[in-house]
């Protein structure tokens, strides 16, 4: 079904996506200082010590500040179309999938972009440490 309106209306999914994104965020103001939100559910790269398998979803509905998740809220609404072609279930999936893809790529982009710093810090950190070059 195609309307060539500016605004269609809210499809099922995108207004839960819309209305989690709020709820999470709220409660991350609200326990930021009691509770380490950000440290549990925020996407940590899977080397730290503070990575947990379940960041690679929630991390998707974690925001920085209002601006953030404005953006991302505005963004939603884009999926009504695709949610009214594709239909709910296909929809969210898309959603989920582009959300944990997203995670694992930055997690890999990191890791080649960091690791060879990280190696070559070691390295030298090695030298000072012990005071030879250690080669292998």
């Amino acid at each position: 079904m195609y309307s060539n309106r500016m605004f269609l209306p809210m499809t099922p999914v995108v207004k839960n996506l819309l209305i989690v994104n709020a709820l999470i965020f709220l409660a991350q103001m609200t326990f930021q200082n009691k509770f380490p939100v950000d440290e549990l559910f925020a996407q940590h790269h899977f080397l730290s010590k503070d990575f947990r398998p379940h960041q690679f979803l929630t991390y998707m509905f974690m925001h920085g500040s209002f601006q953030h998740l404005f953006l991302i809220c505005w963004g939603c609404i884009f999926g009504t179309k695709l949610e009214m072609v594709w239909g709910a279930k296909r929809f969210l999936t898309f959603y989920l999938i582009c959300g944990i893809g997203a995670g694992l790529i930055s997690g890999l982009a990191t890791l080649v972009e960091t690791y060879p710093v990280i190696s070559d810090l070691n390295f030298y950190r090695n030298i000072l440490r012990y005071g030879i070059l250690i080669c292998f």
